[in-house]
């Protein structure tokens, strides 16, 4: 009923709002969207790269000339 339309409604514009908080204005920054180093290192992310040549792993095949086999 209404009750339910209005809630679906609240939580649609609770989760737009939510999304657009993070979109930045060129406004602010006089037309460009320029990031301190500080803001650039908080926004990195890591991957932890994998040893190849660590115990039980094996090696990545070398490319060939022809196709893969099935």
């Amino acid at each position: 009923g209404p009750v339910t339309a209005a809630a679906v409604i609240g939580l649609g514009v609770l989760l737009l709002a939510w999304a657009l908080r993070g979109v930045p204005t060129a406004a602010k920054t006089g037309g460009h969207f320029a990031l301190s180093a500080r803001e650039r290192a908080g926004r990195l992310v890591f991957v932890r790269q994998r040893d190849p040549d660590r115990a039980g792993r094996s090696r990545p095949r070398a490319p060939s000339a022809g196709p893969a086999p099935a």
